[in-house]
């Protein structure tokens, strides 16, 4: 009798699939890090398995404070050493010098381009000889996110099979496992935050609004994505 093929991606627990993809990828299984409370969580799960998980961090180079401060707190007391990518001096000559420092603030195609040469082009390139990447992306972010595959290989996955292991859980979830596993916690949580990336283009979420609100506020929420949680690059095409 033939074995029984696994369960669909999608009923699994954040544990199961997490160990599933470990188990078929090992060291070529990169963790993109942001050093949220999602980020650090999928870290811990890894490591209880016995993992040293591989992982990566796009530093962008306009990141808070408090992000390089648990960045230090994540190697100290998790001893967990995240790489480091950053982007190219080149791309980020030529991004400023087109569109200055500041628009990114306040026009869509600018931010769209810094985050192309800021982050989705390190990215890339801290995956190359990756085979598969774990990602924090969940659906109850934003309305974009509902969607979101717990498994899913597509253009917006540079071609490489991306999991999300905590696709259905809640915030709460989220902060409550950290807190029960006494994780480091990200400053800016305290401060009413629910979603952390660069400085500029980061605020917390008025009471009532998605998780997500507060990044790139000044745009429609379909387009507040970086890109690499899309199917498909951009709604509106590349930047």
């Amino acid at each position: 009798m033939p074995p029984l093929a696994p369960p669909p991606a999608d009923q699994l627990s954040a544990t199961e699939l997490l160990r599933m993809a470990l188990e078929q990828y090992g060291v070529d299984l990169w963790f993109a890090c942001g050093f949220t409370v999602e980020d650090i969580v999928l870290l811990h799960m890894a490591s209880s398995f016995g993992v040293t998980p591989s992982a990566f961090f796009v530093d962008t180079g306009r990141h808070f404070e408090e992000t390089y401060q648990i960045a230090d707190d994540v190697r100290r007391i998790m001893g967990i050493e995240v790489r480091w990518v950053f982007p190219a001096s080149h791309d980020l000559d030529d991004v400023l010098a087109r569109d200055g420092a500041t628009t990114i603030t306040s026009d869509t195609a600018c931010r769209r381009r810094c985050c192309e040469v800021r982050r989705l082009g390190p990215a890339r390139r801290a995956l190359e000889g990756a085979r598969a990447w774990v990602v924090g992306a969940r659906r109850t972010q934003t309305t974009i996110r509902q969607t979101l595959a717990a498994v899913e290989e597509s253009p917006a996955t540079y071609g490489l099979p991306r999991y999300a292991p905590l696709a259905d859980w809640r915030f709460g979830e989220v902060v409550n496992y950290a807190r029960a596993k006494k994780l480091p916690f990200h400053a800016l949580y305290r401060r009413g935050f629910m979603s952390i990336g660069c400085a500029p283009c980061t605020a917390a979420p008025r009471p009532g609004e998605a998780e997500r609100a507060g990044r790139w506020p000044f745009e429609q929420e379909v387009e507040r994505e970086a890109g690499q949680h899309l199917s498909g690059i951009w709604p509106g095409g590349k930047p």
